[in-house]
Formats: C-alpha cells, structure tokens, sequence
C-alpha cells in the first residue's frame, strides 16, 4: 500500500484495525464514517487510509466499486484537486485487478492537477499500468491457440489421403474396364467355338431310310 498520503499528524492504528476487522466480518460493506476519529487534526488523514482500505476490498471483494470522486462528494474536506497522486494511482491499478478496462489517459484527463505525477506512476511500473493497459491473455487459452493449428493439420492429411482414395477408384475403373474387355472377349470366343462346332458336326438323320439291297 502507498504511504504518500500518510503524514503528520499520523493515523490512530485501532482506527485502521477496526475498519479492517469489520470488512472481515461481514459480507456488507461497512460505512466508513463511523471509523473516523472525531479529531480534526487526524481525520483526513484517517479518511485517506480507511479509503485505500474501503477500494481494495469493495473492487477487488464484493464488486462494489467506488469511485474517488463519489468519496470526495460523500465528505466535504475532499476536494479533487488535494487528492494524493499515490491513491489515484491506487485506485487505477485496483479497478484494472478486478477485471475492468481502464485506460490511463482517462486519469490524466481526470485529475489533471496530479497530472505529471501520475505520468510519472504510469510510465514507471510496467507491471501495473503498460501490462495492465491491455487485458491479460489467460495460459490456458494461450496453449489451447495452438490445438487448432494442429488440428488443421489432420484435415490438411486427410486431405491427402482423399486424393489416395480417388487414386484408388480410378485404378478399380479401369480394372472394371478391363474385366468387362475380358468378359465380351470370352463372350465372343465362346460364340465362335459353337458356331464352329456346329458347322463341323453333320444333322443327325431321325428317319433314316431303309436300306435297299439289289441283287
């Protein structure tokens, strides 16, 4: 957590640890005005680090996420111009942890009297503005992109193995061609070898005619 924002006069610790163990709990956020000190001289100062507290557990637990700005109308001694560049910074890198799409230029347009610090707290940790600028790339769906890749393959191969296929079924084409060349020519020659032998063979007399002897 940042300590830009913790100074002079600095913060009772049983006011952080009371705010801490009511999130704890209890799932509904607890209303952070009951944890500020009634004295003057420390109250902003609680007020800042009881809204770093009340960010990190309202975006990052329950999905109930406030704004800074909606702090600074909830109490009067916020203004937006005073707020520490650390605890905008802050708030930027918890919204982009819980899952939403900020992009730092909306920031810079956003308070832009802490403007060039906030340059200076986003072009400086990689880790948490540069990386959190793009939505992160999960490592399942990254290993997974490249199964398609081989499965296209397999279709790639089978493809090949079609044109075999086809390869094979124009062979057995021609095989039938050639067995029904075969077939008309035994066809033919069966045809000549009967006509043949019936040419050869002399009709059989079924009256044959009796036999005169002369003498």
């Amino acid at each position: 957590m940042s300590t830009e924002h913790v100074g002079s006069p600095a913060t009772d610790p049983s006011v952080v640890d009371d705010f801490v163990t009511a999130w704890e709990s209890t799932a509904v956020p607890p209303i952070l005005a009951d944890f500020l000190p009634d004295t003057a001289a420390i109250r902003r100062t609680a007020l800042l680090e009881l809204i770093s507290i009340d960010l990190r557990h309202r975006w990052l637990r329950t999905g109930l996420g406030k704004r800074l700005v909606t702090y600074c109308d909830e109490f009067p001694e916020l203004e937006r111009a005073d707020l520490p560049a650390s605890l905008i910074y802050e708030e930027f890198v918890i919204r982009r942890h819980s899952g939403q799409t900020v992009d730092p230029r909306d920031y810079l347009s956003e308070f832009p009297a802490q403007a060039q610090r906030l340059k200076q707290l986003l072009n400086t940790d990689e880790d948490t503005s540069t990386v959190l600028a793009r939505p992160p790339v999960p490592d399942e769906p990254t290993q997974y992109s490249g199964d398609p890749t081989e499965v296209a393959d397999e279709p790639t191969q089978y493809s090949g193995d079609t044109t075999e296929v086809a390869d094979e079924a124009t062979q057995y084409s021609g095989d039938t061609t050639e067995v029904a060349d075969e077939a008309t020519a035994y066809a033919e020659r069966t045809a000549y070898a009967e006509n043949t032998a019936y040419a050869e063979t002399p009709p059989t007399q079924t009256n044959p005619q009796p036999s005169v002897w002369i003498r």
